[in-house]
């Protein structure tokens, strides 16, 4: 578990720098707006069968397994020892899944209604990041911590949720994915945006609706499709036009 999440800060990091670098040199494309993601997950700029899930993410840990109950222990820790500030703020995260998660880092206007150019951009990251990480919680199907231990407790759990979705977090993908593109879109900006990406992914803890192997199978697995992505011309341009709007807007220094 160690090795995995240094690897995937390690690929995080770089690569949000290496992009970051060869972006601050592009010459920004037109502002354009592109139509809001397929509901059905239809990934825009890549393929699903792109990200090979068993080569990149080993099993999820066994029910049952001494690892198993390890990771129950440290919810059960965070659950007693958490302040309701946390909890309240886990639960405000648990029901925003979009790149304005960080508004906490850029602060006031960056909102949907000011930034048509980069809500499309999130909206069809997460669209793809989406079809990739519901392919990984159908093929792995690992029942989810209130599955296996009714008294974890923390962030509501609708009645109808499915039970086997726990590895990889849809929501730590997400927010790492929009996180290490918006780290390339805004080198300067990076850390915070990283570590803003690490406390959102953290906060399913929080929630006790994920294991701390989900998370780190997470950032993983959103390193990896995100390199995929930025193969695409498309997905760079959009990219590019994001970054043009941000820095109109001034949340990039010129």
């Amino acid at each position: 578990m160690t090795r995995s999440l240094f690897l995937a800060s390690f690929l995080a990091s770089a690569f949000s720098l290496f992009v970051g670098i060869a972006m601050l040199h592009a010459d920004p494309a037109p502002m354009a707006s592109v139509p809001d993601a397929p509901k059905e997950k239809k990934p825009v700029y890549i393929t699903v069968e792109q990200i090979n899930v068993d080569g990149i993410l080993p099993p999820p840990v066994a029910d049952g397994s001494d690892r198993q109950k390890a990771e129950l222990a440290e919810l059960h820790h965070i659950q007693d020892t958490r302040v309701p500030a946390q909890l309240d703020q886990a639960i405000a995260d648990d029901k925003q899944e979009d790149i304005f998660i960080f508004a906490s880092v850029l602060g006031a206007g960056f909102e949907a209604s000011k930034l048509p150019v980069t809500a499309d951009l999130g909206k069809l990251i997460r669209n793809d990041m989406g079809a990739v990480e519901n392919h990984a919680k159908a093929h792995f199907g690992r029942l989810r911590p209130w599955a296996v231990d009714p008294t974890i407790k923390g962030c509501p759990v609708a009645p109808n949720k499915p039970p086997k979705t726990s590895y990889p977090s849809g929501h730590a993908s997400t927010g790492y994915s929009l996180g290490v593109v918006l780290a390339a879109i805004i080198p300067a900006r990076a850390p915070e945006l990283l570590a803003r990406a690490r406390d959102y992914a953290e906060n399913r803890l929080v929630c006790g609706v994920h294991y701390r192997s989900d998370i780190v199978a997470s950032e993983v697995l959103a390193t990896v499709t995100v390199r995929e992505m930025m193969h695409n011309e498309k997905f760079l341009a959009q990219m590019s036009a994001a970054r043009a709007e941000l820095l109109a807007a001034g949340f990039i220094k010129p």
